[in-house]
């Protein structure tokens, strides 16, 4: 969820998912490292490892402070997004110079296969979390089940202290897999919800002209080929809107059977406007003549009747068309009939 105080009009997109992000990596962060720098301690005073050096604490307390003081930084209202991008910058520098310290006064030295071992599970462990889509829970069960043998392994073969720290690394790897599967899995669903259009799911990109993007879509009910047209962002003031509506007004009134089908119309909660026409698969007179070359007359003179036709019921209701040319002239099949002509994108109709 987003944090409250993120959603103020200063606030972009990319600002809020950042600020939002970084308290995520933070926190999980600080939680890491204080829970690593509470079991060194109680190592240290059970006896079973010497005291971190005043460099290693140091160093944590650095971590603790840097992560927490982040935290509470992005929990607060919106901030400047170059200040979130400089901290994001700062945070992962702070973390690679103060990652050379810790290691040589608290964490025990291990031997180079189990080093390997722990280093091969932890790189499994974030692949699948960045490259599987899978939720939290899942997640978490798959990455435990992947990390059991080697917890064995180890508890069953080293010293108590180093038996503790790799199951310390692997619990660590486990939460950050978790998390991080948990944020990738949330961000495909939110796309799989940002391309539902009412009862449209945009399925592929089609093709783009000056007013709008067409995709294909697939309607939840009918399971008909649609093809769906948005209105482009940049062209949403109320001039655009009105002229995107005016055009699906006009060519859902015309009824001529070479003239594309209009399903529907209508305008998402964030004020996208679409409109739902019947999905064409075919060529289009510019990609027909780009592949074959000139076409023969009685095949030219076809087509041509059909485009006349249905440009003839246009101007019957005073429409003109105003952009008939070869790429909006599509030829597809209809009910086993083929070179069957439909014009398309009225975009620049005038009454």
């Amino acid at each position: 969820a987003t944090p409250a105080g993120l959603t103020g009009p200063s606030a972009s997109a990319d600002g809020r998912l950042l600020q939002e992000r970084l308290r995520l990596f933070s926190g999980i962060a600080f939680l890491i490292s204080a829970v690593f720098n509470g079991v060194g301690r109680v190592l240290a005073w059970l006896g079973r490892e010497n005291p971190p050096t005043l460099a290693a604490q140091v160093a944590l307390l650095a971590i603790l402070v840097l992560m927490g003081g982040t935290w509470l930084y992005c929990r607060g209202g919106a901030r400047p997004e170059r200040a979130l991008r400089a901290l994001d910058v700062l945070l992962m520098l702070v973390m690679g110079v103060l990652a050379l310290v810790v290691p040589s006064g608290s964490i025990p030295e291990a031997d180079l296969r189990g080093m390997v071992m722990l280093l091969a599970v932890n790189l499994a462990l974030y692949t699948r979390a960045i490259f599987v889509p899978s939720a939290a829970r899942r997640t978490l069960a798959v990455s435990a089940i992947a990390a059991l043998p080697l917890a064995v392994y180890s508890l069953s073969n080293e010293t108590v202290r180093l038996s503790v720290w790799k199951v310390m690394w692997l619990l660590a790897a486990i939460t950050v897999a978790t998390a991080g599967s948990a944020v990738i899995y949330g961000l495909r669903r939110d796309v799989r919800h940002a391309r539902q259009l009412g009862q449209y799911t945009l399925e592929e990109k089609l093709g783009e002209g000056g007013m709008g993007v067409v995709y294909r879509a697939r309607h939840a009910m009918l399971r008909r080929p649609t093809a769906v047209k948005l209105l482009k962002p940049e062209r949403m003031g109320e001039a655009g809107l009105r002229r995107f509506e005016r055009e699906v007004q006009l060519t859902a009134g015309l009824s001529h059977p070479n003239t594309v089908t209009v399903f529907d119309y209508g305008r998402t909660p964030d004020g996208v406007f679409y409109y739902a026409m019947e999905y064409l698969e075919g060529l289009g007179l510019d990609q027909l003549v780009a592949a074959d070359g000139p076409q023969p007359p009685a095949r030219v003179a076809h087509v041509l009747r059909q485009v006349l036709e249905a440009l003839a019921e246009a101007h019957g209701v005073g429409l003109v068309h105003r952009d008939v040319k070869p790429a909006n002239v599509i030829l597809c099949e209809r009910g086993g009939v083929s070179d069957v002509a439909k014009v398309v994108d009225f975009g620049l109709v005038k009454d």
